[in-house]
């Protein structure tokens, strides 16, 4: 599958489409075999960093998913699918503060988060 566009731009979107499709929980390796090339500066697409933190977190590279996790949140504060990746790792770590800090961020961010993308649907 080809991302790059007509005029020479990566197409982000087109990238965690095929993100999804893998799935980094099943398939952490590919996922990041997909898009760690394609990781740089001027990709702001914050779900392209979120399943590169999964695939990453699934692989027990927990610094490197924090890492990706913050970005993706950097990118866009009000997806809460990050949170939700932050406070497993935290969870994991029995850091209960810092766990419950993000399961609180997750939970006032989800319903908005879920009404637009039911609304929006699919990214194609």
């Amino acid at each position: 599958m080809a991302y790059k566009r007509k005029n020479g731009s990566i197409d982000y979107q087109a990238l965690v489409n095929e993100a999804e499709r893998i799935d980094p929980d099943e398939n952490p390796e590919k996922v990041v075999a997909l898009l760690e090339p394609y990781r740089n500066d001027s990709n702001n697409n914050s779900m392209f960093y979120f399943f590169l933190g999964d695939a990453y977190k699934d692989l027990g590279r927990e610094k490197e998913a924090i890492d990706l996790y913050n970005k993706s949140i950097r990118l866009d504060s009000n997806n809460c699918l990050p949170y939700a990746g932050l406070a497993q790792i935290y969870h994991k770590k029995g850091k209960n503060k810092q766990t419950n800090k993000f399961i609180h961020e997750f939970l006032i961010r989800a319903e908005p988060f879920m009404e637009k993308l039911l609304k929006d649907g699919p990214k194609k």
